[in-house]
């Protein structure tokens, strides 16, 4: 004979068999790219100098306190098969130096993402050097690839495209749980 079991979650929520038990947060829009600006030198890793690109080279995640885990997602208006470079940078709560965490290469699909955008499908990371783990999810042909990554202590990520398809914009999408 089996028993079903229920759990509480994070919030003290009594979870019952085949729920969640993390809850993830909606999609949110964290900005747009359309500006290039090449990766930040060893002697510009500081959020002083991220804050000072603007809003169409940077966009900057500030991460709710409690947040353990991102998923982020791309869309973009290029054509199939372009590609996009972009160096992500992570900064620990009270500190001013950012850390070069991964540099991802990203070339869209064919699934619509709405009217005029389509999702990024593949990523590659180049580069991966992070305490915790960060990966890349199901990355390949006409997919919406994502990217994982464990964020525990750290306060913002920061997106930078050092290289873009011209004339074209780079949406980036993050959730939490």
């Amino acid at each position: 004979m089996s028993k079903l079991v229920s759990v509480c979650n994070k919030q003290g929520e009594v979870v019952g068999p085949g729920e969640r038990q993390t809850p993830q947060n909606p999609w949110t829009n964290l900005g747009d790219i359309t500006v290039a600006e090449p990766a930040l030198a060893v002697d510009e890793r500081t959020i002083t100098a991220a804050n000072l690109l603007g809003s169409t080279k940077a966009v900057i995640w500030d991460l709710e306190p409690g947040v353990t885990r991102v998923e982020v997602r791309y869309r973009s208006n290029c054509v199939d098969g372009e590609a996009w470079i972009v160096p992500v940078y992570i900064l620990r709560i009270d500190d001013e130096y950012l850390d070069l965490i991964d540099t991802l290469t990203l070339t869209r699909g064919l699934q619509v993402a709405d009217t005029d955008y389509f999702f990024i499908d593949t990523i590659a990371q180049s580069g991966a050097a992070f305490l915790y783990r960060a990966k890349v999810v199901h990355s390949g042909a006409d997919y919406i690839a994502r990217y994982v990554l464990d964020v525990g202590g750290y306060e913002k990520l920061i997106f930078i495209a050092s290289t873009i398809v011209a004339a074209k914009t780079l949406q980036i999408d993050g959730s939490t749980w």
